[in-house]
């Protein structure tokens, strides 16, 4: 998933393996916030998500390679021949064009190969 906070990635996330879990295709969500909150970092100041703060722009990127490759994990377990079809969803924003690049080649080391898709969350509206 790509997308700024609040702007509809969970709740996306959350419908896409519902419906792909009913067809029958095993399907399951990495938050890299909630791994985040799991580390004890919820509630954190605004300035752990400042891009000029290094250190906490390292541990946010440290997590979210850390939920990827659980992700990974659990799909190259998942995955069976006859099943024919597993996904994994990345839930975390993904919104610089260096992330999407670490995911990409982060990804493309799996054997079996995985397919990668960017699914964009983009809200405009003013109001919201």
């Amino acid at each position: 998933m790509v997308g700024l906070p609040a702007r509809g990635k969970s709740y996306i996330s959350k419908a896409i393996v519902r419906y792909l879990n009913f067809l029958g295709c095993p399907a399951q969500i990495f938050n890299a916030g909630n791994k985040r909150r799991q580390e004890g970092a919820a509630g954190v100041q605004a300035n752990f998500f400042d891009a000029a703060n290094l250190d906490a722009k390292a541990q946010r990127e440290r997590m979210a390679m850390e939920t990827l490759d659980e992700l990974l994990e659990w799909l190259q377990n998942e995955t069976q021949p006859e099943a024919g079809c597993a996904c994994g969803l990345f839930d975390a924003t993904n919104t610089t064009v260096d992330r999407r690049e670490r995911v990409r080649q982060r990804v493309a080391r799996e054997q079996p190969p995985v397919r990668l898709i960017f699914l964009e969350s983009i809200c405009d509206d003013e109001k919201l």
